[in-house]
Formats: structure tokens, sequence, C-alpha cells
């Protein structure tokens, strides 16, 4: 058979673009990377059940962004069986179990302006494809700023959150408690 009539949805989907967010250097005098996350949710078109199994995410040839092939799963409800693929009745929608940190893009050069999707789904012998305009993150607050959930007086000068592994070897002022 040709490709599975499979809807997609991806999140973040922002003004009919795909977004990704740039990062900051690992190390000083690095460069900026960028980083690609998302989620899906196929809807099954076609007139009968269908089992999905693999989603892949590309570039443009000639872009020299690499892409990759995640294999759907299905967390059960028991909680504990995961197992390959998506099960989806006819006119069902759902999301897999959610992706890993693994099933990330990160590009280590500015992103190509699309992203193609590919959906395989078992006794197709062509994937359903579906093609993205890719831009950056926009913050909409002004100046681009994201909300703190306090004020600055709250965070002592020096004083870092704990349990963040790119901050807890920074020097920093320990808080006394006396009792």
């Amino acid at each position: 058979m040709g490709a599975p009539n499979i809807g997609l949805a991806i999140d973040p989907l922002v003004s009919g673009k795909v977004r990704y967010l740039a990062l900051p250097p690992t190390a000083p005098g690095g460069h900026e990377v960028y980083q690609l996350s998302f989620q899906a949710t196929f809807t099954n078109n076609t007139g009968t059940a269908v089992l999905v199994n693999t989603l892949t995410a590309s570039f443009p040839s000639g872009s020299g962004a690499s892409g990759k092939t995640i294999v759907i799963k299905t967390l059960h409800a028991d909680w504990v069986t995961v197992t390959n693929g998506l099960s989806l009745e006819k006119n069902q929608s759902l999301a897999p179990m959610d992706f890993k940190n693994t099933d990330n893009i990160v590009l280590s050069a500015t992103p190509p302006s699309q992203i193609t999707f590919s959906i395989a789904a078992q006794g197709y012998t062509t994937p359903k494809v579906y093609t993205y305009p890719l831009a950056a993150f926009e913050n909409s607050a002004a100046g681009g700023a994201y909300q703190w959930p306090g004020k600055a007086h709250d965070l002592a000068r020096g004083v870092l959150r704990p349990g963040h592994p790119r901050l807890e070897s920074l020097p920093c002022r320990q808080e006394r408690h006396e009792e």
C-alpha cells in the first residue's frame, strides 16, 4: 500500500512554524546551539486500524543538519508495560508515550528554514510526509524576557538554587541558619 492517511499535529507549532530554542554555549568561548524538542499527536484518517511505528524528522539536503528517527512507543494502562508502536483505531487521535531527552534534535549550526516529518506505519510501503517551516522560538513578553515567580530580592546575591548541576560547581555564599 502507499502512504497511510494519518494526520500529524506537532507541538510547539506557533503561527504555522515548528519552533526551536537557541541555547547558550556549554563552555566559555563556545558557540550557540539550537534544540528542537517536540511532541506529536497522530490522527488515523484511514478506514481501518493502523499501527504507527516511527516518526522521522529530516532537513533539506545540503543544509548540514542531521535528522533523527524516533521509534514510537506506547505506555499501557498498567503504567509499566511499554511496547513499540502506537495502535490507532479508525478516526482516533493519540499522542505516543512522551519522547525522551535523547529524541531531542540538537543542531550546532543555524537551523534550516524547514523540517520534514515522515510517519511510517505497519503495512504501508511509503511514509506519510509533512513539511513545516522552522523558526526560532520568540517569547511574547516585552524584550523577550521570561517571567520569574518571585522578585529579585527573593534570591540573595550569590545564592543559587541547589540541585542544578551546572551551577553547583560555581562559588556561592551559603546561607547559615542559627538555631
